[in-house]
């Protein structure tokens, strides 16, 4: 009778049942959609390093392929628990296939970052980057922007840590150039 009741509730019971992508052999970044550079991943894992030595702040950034059947919100909270971040924990997470973006911190860095600048920050360094392609600028733009955020908050020195505030031209649209270039060839070709 036991065992029928445990079963049944256990069958009833809302889960969410999905593989957290295993966090890396390299502390502070786990990059499974391959989007970082070598230089972008030494960078974060050098800061990032430098960060919990000072402050105990465990910033890590996440990408990933795909989300598959799960939320966003759902696969960061997994992270955090699964890592584990804790409340000084600084969550970038990326999931490629789906074009989202997550950034979540724990109770403490809540206390000075809260949504609305991280709703900013994302649309103001992040997202110019990402849109033109260009995801190791967009991600390694985005994490300084916080990385300073947090410094600030802290009184650390972040005055060699560089925020792009405006994406290149070039970058921003040498895209659409190539293929409007291509669109008048083949009009002139014909």
């Amino acid at each position: 009778d036991f065992v029928f009741s445990f079963v049944f509730l256990f069958l009833l019971s809302p889960l969410q049942v999905f593989a957290v992508i295993p966090r890396s052999d390299v502390i502070f970044v786990t990059d499974g959609a391959r989007l970082l550079s070598k230089d972008t991943t030494s960078y974060i894992v050098e800061a990032s390093r430098i960060l919990y030595q000072l402050e105990l702040i465990d910033y890590n950034v996440v990408t990933i392929s795909d989300l598959g059947d799960s939320e966003m919100e759902d696969y960061a909270d997994s992270i955090f628990e699964e890592y584990p971040l804790g409340d000084n924990g600084v969550l970038i997470l990326v999931a490629r296939g789906n074009g989202l973006l997550r950034v979540q911190v724990g109770s403490e860095v809540g206390d000075f970052i809260d949504e609305d600048t991280i709703d900013d920050y994302i649309d103001r360094y992040f997202t110019p980057y990402i849109e033109a392609g260009d995801w190791d600028t967009g991600i390694k733009n985005g994490y300084n922007s916080f990385y300073k955020l947090i410094c600030e908050h802290y009184n650390l020195d972040a005055s060699n840590i560089e925020l792009l505030e405006e994406v290149d031209f070039n970058t921003k649209y040498s895209e659409y150039f190539v293929i409007g270039l291509s669109i008048l060839a083949t009009i002139f070709a014909v």
